[in-house]
């Protein structure tokens, strides 16, 4: 299958160390593909265009013949294009100074970087479909319109298609919603005047078929998000039963970790005016991790807070907007981390006096089947060390057949029960 490269803005300035800023982006961005475009200026003698994009393990030697044995001439440059990895950098600047070259680099950092040429264009389209099932069922019918209209572009091979292939690779079922999502953020941040009028976020009034042209004008312009980060607070109402549950048993203090925890807004859970929390419930630690946080006490990460919420929904917006301003009141830390990893550090040794929760909602669906079983055998290993003054609780929110299920584990003890089921938004909660 051949695969084609493209690339984004630059992110790294000649003079930088190409290797160092590889290790940055990459502890940055575990869960992406990180594609490396290296261009040498040559001072002296003839250049040429080498391109490796097709294999998933470039080596450095097959870098170092592009450059240093190129024999296409391409005016007084040299393009190394590569999948590559650290060593192959190193090569890279390595051939760079036997050239008499300067060198500098780009990462390119979302999935649009390779993708193939033969995508089926009806896969896509029914990605698009289903999404739009599913904004019918959680009461969208902007989003439901929308996402026929996107379907039947990508089978007519229009922008929709261009925008939404190369991100394939993770879901078809996710990238009609980042290119929504993506739309959205352009609507709030002011960049698309036009469609705003049809956008009830933006204080319009719904009309998919006068804001279908504009928005499809838009498609080429938008920036896919890296993941899906809804910031879905009602979330809250499924988990509450679970922290109330743990309460009961432990009776102590609560030391809450999220995973996946996007903006870290459902760490602050007991402060939320729609909760019926009881004043006896204490929080003695909220902190979260997050491959891509959010810090939602800044104004220009409203729009990205707020963009992945369906736009004619304008009571969860304007709930969202409520629990962000109580973020900016009540402090909660979120890592940039691996949950695997993170959780490794976190629960490490058992924390007396606490009652230790970690706890997610909807977030395996974007792990790979080993970083869910390594997730589960961390936070198992750590409930075999738990004791009554130092319990565990593992406490879930994720997807069942048509709706979520809220399990709930404790240690000591270990015994995994089913407590409650809730719509995907975390409403109609029915505790079990």
């Amino acid at each position: 299958m051949k695969l084609r490269p493209r690339f984004d803005q630059p992110t790294l300035r000649p003079g930088q160390i190409a290797r160092d800023e590889f290790d940055r982006i990459k502890a940055e961005h575990t869960h992406m593909l990180v594609v490396v475009r290296v261009e040498m200026r040559c001072v002296v003698g003839c250049a040429g265009f080498h391109e490796h994009a097709d294999d998933d393990s470039v080596k450095a030697a097959d870098l170092r013949h592009g450059i240093v044995n190129s024999t296409r001439e391409f005016g007084n440059r040299c393009r190394a294009v590569a999948k590559c990895d650290r060593d192959a950098l190193q090569c890279l600047e390595t051939a760079a100074q036997g050239k008499r070259a300067t060198l500098s680099a780009w990462l390119a950092r979302d999935w649009r970087l390779l993708y193939p040429e033969n995508v089926n264009r009806e896969e896509i389209a029914q990605g698009c479909l289903d999404q739009a099932g599913w904004a019918a069922k959680l009461g969208s019918p902007m989003y439901e319109a929308l996402l026929r209209r996107m379907a039947e572009d990508v089978r007519a091979g229009g922008p929709c298609l261009a925008a939404l292939e190369p991100h394939m690779p993770r879901s078809r079922m996710l990238a009609p919603l980042l290119l929504l999502a993506a739309i959205h953020r352009m609507v709030l941040e002011g960049q698309l005047p036009g469609a705003a009028r049809f956008y009830p976020s933006a204080g319009g009034q719904a009309d998919e078929d006068a804001l279908w042209p504009q928005l499809l004008e838009a498609v080429p312009h938008a920036a896919l998000p890296a993941c899906v980060q809804t910031n879905e607070v009602e979330r809250s109402r499924a988990l509450l039963p679970g922290f109330l549950e743990v309460v009961r048993q432990t009776g102590l203090p609560l030391r809450l970790l999220e995973i996946g925890a996007s903006a870290g807004l459902n760490l602050r859970w007991d402060h939320f005016p729609f909760l019926d929390v009881p004043a006896t419930i204490r929080v003695a630690e909220r902190r979260g991790c997050d491959l891509n946080p959010i810090d939602p006490t800044l104004d220009e990460s409203r729009a990205a807070l707020l963009c992945f919420v369906w736009p004619d929904q304008t009571d969860r917006l304007q709930l969202l907007a409520e629990v962000i301003e109580i973020a900016r009141r009540v402090p909660a830390r979120v890592d940039r981390c691996d949950a695997v990893d993170w959780l490794r550090i976190h629960l490490a040794d058992p924390r007396p006096s606490v009652a230790t929760i970690v706890y997610h909602s909807v977030v395996l669906p974007y792990l790979t089947e080993e970083n869910r079983e390594n997730l589960r055998r961390v936070i198992e290993d750590a409930g075999s060390g738990a004791t009554a003054d130092a319990p565990l609780a593992w406490l879930s929110m994720e997807p069942g057949a048509d709706q979520a299920e809220v399990h709930l584990t404790m240690w000591p003890g270990g015994a995994r029960r089913l407590i409650a089921q809730a719509d995907f938004h975390g409403r109609d909660v029915k505790v079990l």
